[in-house]
């Protein structure tokens, strides 16, 4: 999911932030958008824990300033509080480096160009120079550059149909998941999960953009769910915890296969998500951009 993700992440920055060969909108704006969008409902979170942990959970936490300090502004760090803001972490890293051709106005292919070259400077310099384990070292971030890549070549793109090159892809990453060597259910190792995951999540977005679903049942729901899953990605570990602790309570769960309750966990994690969006997201995103209105309408005045 997280691979499929970088990929979308990628071609969407470059898909809607240049309508034209230039940029369509300014540094500033593009930040201040990525700021609503991913911290006001991240910070909840993190809120989120603090309360459990005062009530006896994440008793494994140690909440030092300094490692929520990183955790509210989402640096990078080896001890995140909310495990799955790892991925976040990476992202306003890409966005920055974003921001940055935003500000210096380069043209689409030159974007692209230049973002991927810092990308792949940082990551050399990173494995040359530093720890192998370093934040920057990861390659999981060639996977934005896919999608930017992806992003100025699909409409002259032809691949397979759409739900062959999703069911391929799909396949690759099971397939990748029995046969590369991996010691946790955490993912593959970072070299080898690029190549492994990554390639088939990008046959998986490119496939899906010749999807032709428009204005159907199905394309509607895929469109909530995707507006959902912000929240369902921050969310489904609070469920995961719950779910941990009933079983570590009752020895005869503990005991059983607990495969046959996988899927009845997993819509409860969609569940919980799709109700934290509707609930509190939403409620954030309006708010944020109502903030941000004022600075659009300002921008639109003539000079």
């Amino acid at each position: 999911g997280v691979d499929i993700f970088f990929v979308i992440s990628g071609f969407v920055m470059v898909y809607a932030s240049f309508a034209s060969e230039r940029p369509s909108i300014g540094a500033g704006t593009f930040l201040a958008k990525r700021f609503v969008r991913i911290y006001p409902f991240y910070w909840t979170c993190l809120l989120l824990i603090l309360i459990l942990w005062g009530l006896g959970f994440y008793r494994k936490l140690d909440p030092t300033p300094g490692i929520w300090l990183r955790a509210v502004l989402l640096l990078p760090t080896d001890q995140p509080v909310l495990t799955v803001s790892w991925t976040l972490v990476y992202e306003m890293y890409f966005y920055m480096l974003f921001a940055a051709a935003l500000f210096l106005q380069w043209s689409r292919h030159v974007a692209v160009f230049g973002i991927t070259t810092a990308i792949a400077a940082l990551l050399a310099a990173s494995l040359l120079l530093g720890d192998r384990e370093d934040f920057l070292s990861n390659p999981i971030v060639i996977e934005f550059c896919m999608g930017m890549l992806l992003a100025t070549a699909f409409r002259r793109l032809h691949v397979m149909p759409a739900w062959i090159g999703i069911a391929a892809g799909l396949s690759a990453i099971v397939l990748a998941s029995l046969f590369v060597p991996h010691e946790t259910t955490n993912g593959l190792p970072p070299a080898a999960r690029v190549v492994a995951w990554g390639l088939p999540a990008l046959l998986i977005v490119a496939s899906s953009l010749s999807l032709k679903a428009v204005g159907s049942r199905l394309e509607r729901a895929m469109a909530w769910l995707g507006d959902c899953s912000y929240a369902i990605y921050l969310t489904h570990p609070f469920v995961m915890v719950v779910f941990a602790r009933i079983v570590k309570n009752q020895p005869r769960l503990s005991e059983m296969s607990l495969l046959p309750v996988v899927p009845f966990v997993v819509l409860i994690c969609l569940a919980a998500g799709a109700a934290a969006h509707v609930l509190i997201e939403r409620r954030l995103l309006d708010f944020g951009r109502r903030l941000l209105a004022p600075r659009r309408s300002e921008a639109a005045l003539p000079r």
